[in-house]
C-alpha cells in the first residue's frame, strides 16, 4: 500500500514545490456589524427566505474590455502603505483568519510569476473554457479553491470554487494537498472573501430571523417580537463583477440545506446542529457531486442571473440596475430589463457587493458607480419614479466592498466615511487591508 502510494506523493510534492506560490485567504467584519455565530450564520443564509422560500440573487458580470489590457488604476497609488492600513497579521486577525507567512517582496513576485505561468502553459492549456482577458480574476480563482478546500478555514466551501477549476489540472489544489502551501497571495484573498461572507450574513441577521417562509423583525423587546405579527422580507443580492463569484451559489447551498433540517432545529443544540449539517452536505456531495443543484434549477426563481454589462459604461449600468428594480419600464423606455427582474414584490433588502472589480475601471468610474447604485436604491424605495417606471417593492439598501475606492489613498476612515457620504452612503464598518483591493467595508443606503 505505501509503495503504491509513493508515486503520486512524490508527485504531489513536486507540484507543491512549484505551484506553492499561489496562496491566499480571507476575513470577517470588523466593527460595527457583529460577526455572527456559526448557528445564526446557518440560520440567516436560510432567513433570505422568497414567496416560495428560495432566496433571490442576482449578478453583474464584469465585461471583458476593462478586463483586456491596460494597466491597474490602483497601482498608480503608489506601492507603499502608509500608517492607517492594517499590516497583513493585523488585517488577518480582524478578520479572524490565519495570516500569511512572512516573506520578501522577491518572494511574493516569484510565487505570482510561477502562478501566471502555470496558468498559461499548463493549467488551463486544454481548457475550453479558459477565458483570454480575465486579468487578476481566474487567478484569483485557483486562489480561492484553495481557501475554499480548507476545511479549518471560515471560508470553506464544500469544493465550490473548485468544481470551476479544469477537471484534471485542479488535483493540485484538492483537499488533500491544499494545507501544504505555504500562505501567500491565497491568504490575502481568504480575508477578504470571509470578510464579504460574514458582511452579507450580518446584514441578513439584522435584517430579520428565519421562520419558515418569513421573517420576523426583531428588538430588544422580547414580548413584543413574539407578538408581533410575522412579516415576509427578501434578500436580493446583486454582485457587481460577479463572473467568478461563488457566493450567490454558496448561499443557495446553505439554504437548501437549512430547509431539509429544518425539523431538526429545535431538538438539537446549535453545535450539533451545524456538525449534522455539515455531515450531510459531505455525505449528499460525495454519492454525486452537487446533485441539490438540479433541484434548484429547475426554475428560473431564485436563481443567479448573470448578466453582462460594461461598467465604464455608466448610462449602460443604470440601465441594467434600473431593469433588475424598476417596473415597467426606465425612463428611457428600454423594456430590456424585464429580462433581468425577478418579481420581487413586497419588502425586500438589496445588498449591492463590488469585490475587486473597482481597480480595473476608468478614473472616476469607481465613485460614480457608487453615486449610481444609491441613487437607483433610493428611486426603488419610491412608490413612483414617475415616466411610468415604480418601484418592486418597498425596500432598503446596503452596501458590501472589498475593493479599491477612489478618493481613498491609504485607509483612513474619515476620508472613507467622506467618499461614501458624498455618494449617498453612510459607513458603517471599515476595515483597510494590505493589497489592491485594500478598503473593506459595509455601508447603509442614506435616508
Amino acid at each position: 500500500m505505501m509503495a503504491k502510494s509513493r508515486p503520486f506523493l512524490f508527485a504531489a510534492s513536486l507540484a507543491i514545490a512549484s505551484f506553492a506560490p499561489t496562496n491566499h485567504a480571507f476575513s470577517p467584519p470588523s466593527v460595527a456589524l457583529a460577526s455572527p455565530a456559526p448557528s445564526s450564520t446557518l440560520s440567516l443564509s436560510s432567513s433570505e427566505a422568497s414567496d416560495d422560500g428560495g432566496p433571490y440573487h442576482k449578478v453583474l458580470n464584469k465585461s471583458s474590455p476593462f478586463l483586456g489590457g491596460g494597466g491597474i488604476r490602483g497601482d498608480r497609488y503608489g506601492a507603499s502603505n502608509n500608517s492607517t492600513i492594517l499590516t497583513p497579521a493585523e488585517a488577518a486577525a480582524s478578520a479572524g483568519v490565519e495570516p500569511a507567512i512572512e516573506a520578501t517582496k522577491e518572494t511574493w513576485q516569484r510565487a505570482w510569476r510561477f502562478h501566471r505561468f502555470m496558468m498559461t502553459k499548463v493549467l488551463h492549456r486544454f481548457d475550453g473554457c479558459r477565458p483570454t482577458d480575465s486579468k487578476l480574476s481566474l487567478a484569483c480563482l485557483w486562489w480561492k479553491a484553495l481557501a475554499g478546500n480548507d476545511i479549518s478555514s471560515p471560508v470553506y466551501d464544500y469544493q465550490l470554487s473548485y468544481d470551476l477549476l479544469p477537471p484534471v489540472t485542479r488535483w493540485i489544489v484538492s483537499r488533500r494537498l491544499c494545507q501544504w502551501y505555504p500562505r501567500l497571495h491565497h491568504a490575502n484573498v481568504e480575508i477578504r472573501t470571509a470578510y464579504l461572507d460574514k458582511s452579507v450574513i450580518s446584514i441578513m441577521n439584522t435584517v430579520g430571523g428565519r421562520n419558515d417562509d418569513a421573517t420576523t423583525i426583531t428588538t430588544n423587546d422580547d414580548h413584543a417580537t413574539k407578538n408581533r405579527p410575522q412579516k415576509k422580507s427578501k434578500i436580493r443580492l446583486i454582485v457587481m463583477g460577479g463572473g467568478y463569484d461563488t457566493r450567490s451559489m454558496k448561499l443557495l447551498e446553505r439554504y437548501h440545506f437549512m430547509k431539509n433540517e429544518e425539523k431538526n432545529r429545535n431538538s438539537l443544540t446549535p453545535q450539533r446542529y451545524n456538525n449534522l449539517l455539515h455531515r450531510k452536505m459531505h455525505q449528499q456531495y460525495h454519492r454525486q457531486r452537487r446533485p441539490w443543484l438540479k433541484h434548484m434549477t429547475t426554475g428560473t426563481r431564485g436563481y443567479p442571473k448573470l448578466i453582462p454589462v460594461d461598467f465604464n459604461n455608466v448610462d449602460e449600468t443604470r440601465r441594467v440596475l434600473e431593469g433588475i428594480l424598476l417596473i415597467p419600464s426606465a425612463p428611457n423606455g428600454n423594456n430590456a430589463k424585464d429580462d433581468y427582474r425577478d418579481d420581487v414584490v413586497g419588502d425586500t433588502t438589496n445588498i449591492i457587493l463590488f469585490e475587486g472589480v473597482m481597480i480595473y475601471l476608468d478614473e472616476g468610474i469607481p465613485h460614480a458607480l457608487l453615486r449610481l447604485c444609491s441613487d437607483v436604491l433610493s428611486e426603488n424605495s419610491n412608490p413612483s419614479m414617475g415616466d411610468g417606471a415604480t418601484s418592486l417593492s418597498s425596500s432598503s439598501g446596503y452596501l458590501c466592498f472589498a475593493d479599491r475606492l477612489e478618493n481613498i489613498p491609504g485607509g483612513d476612515f474619515d476620508a472613507a466615511q467622506v467618499e461614501l457620504e458624498s455618494t449617498g452612503w453612510e459607513l458603517l464598518d471599515w476595515l483597510p487591508k494590505p493589497g489592491l483591493a485594500r478598503h473593506m467595508g459595509v455601508a447603509r443606503l442614506r435616508t
